[in-house]
């Protein structure tokens, strides 16, 4: 026993060492600082007296496999900080294995606690009572949808008819007639702007009454979307503290006010992801009825049209969406081929009756384009036959110049002011050069992509948040009408807005790839718990993240993973102590 005991203290030691030394690499800290103490005394206390009540198998692999995956996205995110000096291959790879090691167990320690502690998740197939309350009126529920238009009138009375950017004011021209329709942002998010606008003339002689107009809408949208959503908790039984802190999240956080009164498709796209989201977790909680059958259809059919990596998430998430509720496969194989018959009959038949442009083929290859872009930007060798191609569909000279490692945009214009159709004529011969350059130079592959996609899946990101306002400057003669004025006003802003950056733990709320761990974590729980078919709920969320991975076209966006953002409270009740009722 006394020999059993000193090895376990030795084990502990080992232990406490690497995962001291990892949180000085991943923290960018030298080893002669003294936090090391402070770190190896708080993690000997972890491993020492805050132990996993609990042996159950599936949890250990379940809290491993997370821990894992997590581990493998914080060394790779945090590679050059954790190897900064060093110019030896082989040392790196050696502090970054002993990096990994000591996060991978720190990490699998704490969720291995977390999994422990909330297992096993409360579901019953007895219905819940819904309480009956006097003042009915206060329920969150019922509250989501006043409160939410109230916090974000301040947002839209300063920013008067909308928040319109460069995007938004190409599908303003689009919606006017200005501009020919391109489906390059999504037709259908266009012909509402112009249903709206056309609303708004029959009312005033100006565009700008319409503009306002699709605000209100959109704001109503999101609104009821996140009534829907604490609807939905509250038939589970969610506790009415988690009820006000979702709504808080909704109402409170200054990105949501500001996205609210923004003209992005990418705003209205994240409360009909919320809603596909909460149409699983009816159709797991409370069975294939015809409503979530109905909501299905729809909210399938704008996931897949409001945004083209929507298109490929509902595509990718479908074959398990039929395996998950395979025994309901007769009700939900044919409203998911109409999902897949309403959007290609919208992309092609419908599209090219009105003679809607469709995005060319550079606007998919951001991340080749990029990879490529920054083996010419370092000087790496390439022999005549790779150089004459390439000048073929770029001016090679201008690289150097016009690389950006955060965006992807200026890549792309460079191929669409030389030949893009070329490109698209010999894609063999570009996708065949694409591969032979990355088995050559893999390694600045790898930093163009890290550096174009990180800040969707590592906690640190190197762009700082940007939050548009007004409108701005065009050749329409749109003007933003503030009713806010004055030099109090630009403090309360410039705070407001700043205070992410200055408070611990708030910050991470403005993170995106915080978000994308949280998903990442309620996933490995509900798999380790085998609770239900809850897990389907988190799949979506997942692959738009592997969208943006595998094609974004700029680093650090949050609107491109707003979906996922917006959706969060949702995850976290797939993955919290939910009940089933009212049958």
């Amino acid at each position: 026993m006394k020999n059993w005991r000193k090895g376990r203290y030795q084990i502990v030691v080992i232990k406490s060492f690497l995962t001291t030394w990892a949180l000085l690499l991943a923290c960018g800290l030298g080893t002669d600082s003294v936090l090391g103490l402070l770190f190896f005394a708080a993690v000997w206390l972890l491993y020492t007296r805050q132990k996993p009540d609990c042996e159950e198998k599936r949890i250990r692999i379940g809290a491993a496999a997370t821990a894992a995956l997590l581990t493998i996205l914080w060394v790779t995110g945090g590679a050059q900080k954790m190897t900064q000096g060093l110019e030896n291959r082989v040392f790196c790879v050696l502090l970054l294995l002993v990096a990994g090691a000591g996060l991978f167990l720190l990490l699998q320690h704490i969720i291995q606690l977390v999994f422990c502690r909330m297992h096993p998740a409360e579901i019953t197939d007895k219905p819940m009572e819904m309480p009956r309350e006097t003042l009915w009126y206060l329920r969150p529920a019922v509250l989501a949808f006043p409160v939410c238009l109230l916090c974000w009138m301040p947002y839209w009375l300063a920013n008067f008819p909308a928040v319109m950017t460069v995007d938004s004011l190409n599908q303003y021209a689009q919606a006017t007639g200005i501009y020919a329709y391109s489906n390059h942002h999504p037709w259908l998010h266009t012909l509402l702007l112009q249903l709206c606008i056309r609303i708004g003339a029959v009312f005033s002689d100006s565009n700008v009454m319409g503009l306002a107009l699709y605000t209100a809408v959109q704001m109503c949208v999101l609104a009821g979307c996140v009534a829907y959503l604490l609807r939905t908790v509250e038939r589970c039984g969610g506790k009415r503290r988690w009820q006000i802190a979702a709504l808080a999240f909704y109402a409170l956080l200054p990105f949501q006010g500001m996205f609210a009164v923004t003209i992005w498709k990418d705003i209205l796209f994240a409360g009909v992801f919320l809603v596909f989201g909460l149409t699983l977790f009816n159709m797991q909680a409370f069975g294939v009825r015809r409503a979530e059958l109905v909501c299905y259809l729809l909210s399938g059919s704008l996931v897949s049209l409001l945004r083209s990596n929507g298109w490929y998430v509902f595509l990718g998430t479908m074959p398990f969406i039929l395996f998950a509720f395979r025994e309901q496969i007769r009700k939900l194989l044919p409203v998911s081929l109409l999902v897949i018959g309403v959007v290609l009959f919208v992309k092609g038949p419908l599209m090219n009756h009105y003679d809607v442009i469709q995005p060319d083929l550079a606007e998919s290859l951001s991340v080749p384009l990029q990879q490529i872009g920054g083996v010419i930007a370092e000087g790496a060798v390439l022999t005549e036959e790779e150089t004459a191609l390439l000048e073929k569909v770029m001016d090679t000279e201008q690289v150097a110049e016009v690389y950006d490692v955060y965006c992807a945009d200026n890549m792309k214009r460079l191929i669409r002011r030389k030949n893009p159709a070329y490109l698209e004529a010999h894609w063999e011969e570009y996708r065949t050069l694409y591969v032979q350059l990355g088995c050559r130079y893999p390694q600045i592959y790898l930093k163009a992509w890290r550096s174009l996609t990180s800040a969707y899946w590592y906690l640190e990101s190197e762009q700082q948040l940007v939050l548009n306002e007004g409108i701005a400057a065009n050749e329409f003669g749109l003007e933003s009408d503030s009713l806010f004025r004055g030099n109090l006003y630009l403090k309360i802003k410039e705070i407001f807005f700043k205070l992410y950056g200055m408070v611990p733990g708030y910050g991470l709320l403005f993170s995106i790839g915080a978000y994308t761990w949280l998903v990442i974590g309620c996933l490995g729980f509900c798999l380790s718990g085998g609770q239900d078919r809850r897990w389907i709920v988190l799949l979506p969320p997942l692959a738009l993240v592997g969208t943006l991975m595998l094609a974004t076209p700029l680093n650090g966006e949050l609107r491109y993973a707003y979906a996922v953002i917006f959706s969060m409270p949702l995850y976290l009740l797939t993955a919290g102590r939910v009940r089933k009722a009212e049958k």
